[in-house]
């Protein structure tokens, strides 16, 4: 059994590779200007996300938070850039 294969996302999508490269790696920026800042607008994005998202329940019963996960089924990525769009 061989290593399972990426979903290809919907070409609609942007993908923000370079962002999120820019973000795990920190790559802009002096660590002390930022690093704190930068980790506190993590968390509280990462936990806007999950509210709009409805996914704090554990299953989704609103639309948005539904479809996010038939896209995320179709893209393991799709949290990822979503977060990449909303830090920026």
């Amino acid at each position: 059994m061989g290593a399972p294969t990426r979903a290809r996302p919907p070409v609609n999508l942007p993908r923000h590779e370079d962002s999120f490269q820019r973000l795990l790696y920190k790559q802009d920026g002096t660590r002390a200007a930022w690093e704190y800042p930068f980790a506190v607008a993590g968390i509280n994005i990462s936990f806007t996300l999950i509210q709009l998202l409805d996914l704090q329940s554990g299953e989704a019963i609103f639309c948005a938070g539904i479809r996010f996960l038939e896209l995320l089924k179709e893209d393991e990525m799709a949290f990822d850039n979503l977060y990449c769009v909303a830090f920026k």
